[in-house]
């Protein structure tokens, strides 16, 4: 599916979700999650090409895997924090949506350390 094919299911969905909220609230959040799950396979289904580019650039610069596959990882953590964080907010969580967010910076902040940790490695070896 493309984007703006993703575009209008989005908004059919939040008028259809609108239309529901008088009555009956909890269909317009099990619509707003149902969307949000397409959104995320739409986004999946590329990701092949984008791990394929990756691998292309990789190839180009000649980086260990290692930094490429971290870089992918915080990547991921990010988009299914704010994805988690996002509908929880929707389902008028938003302090467990704030927690969320905070978890997903730690575990960011935690994964990256073994690559700032060799950048200043590095910077250490060239000042030597």
């Amino acid at each position: 599916m493309n984007f703006f094919g993703l575009a209008i299911v989005a908004v059919a969905a939040a008028l259809m979700a609108l239309n529901f909220k008088s009555f009956k609230s909890e269909y317009g959040i099990f619509i707003s999650i149902g969307v949000s799950i397409l959104a995320m396979g739409a986004v999946l289904s590329q990701l092949d090409y984008l791990i394929e580019i990756v691998e292309t650039i990789r190839a180009y610069i000649g980086l260990d895997n290692v930094y490429i596959l971290t870089v992918l990882k915080i990547i991921g953590i990010t988009y299914v924090a704010e994805f988690a964080s996002d509908v929880c907010k929707d389902c008028g969580y938003s302090s467990m949506a704030n927690q969320v967010q905070v978890v997903g910076k730690l575990t960011v902040l935690c994964i990256s350390m073994p690559i700032l940790l060799a950048l200043l490695e590095t910077i250490n070896g060239i000042l030597s």
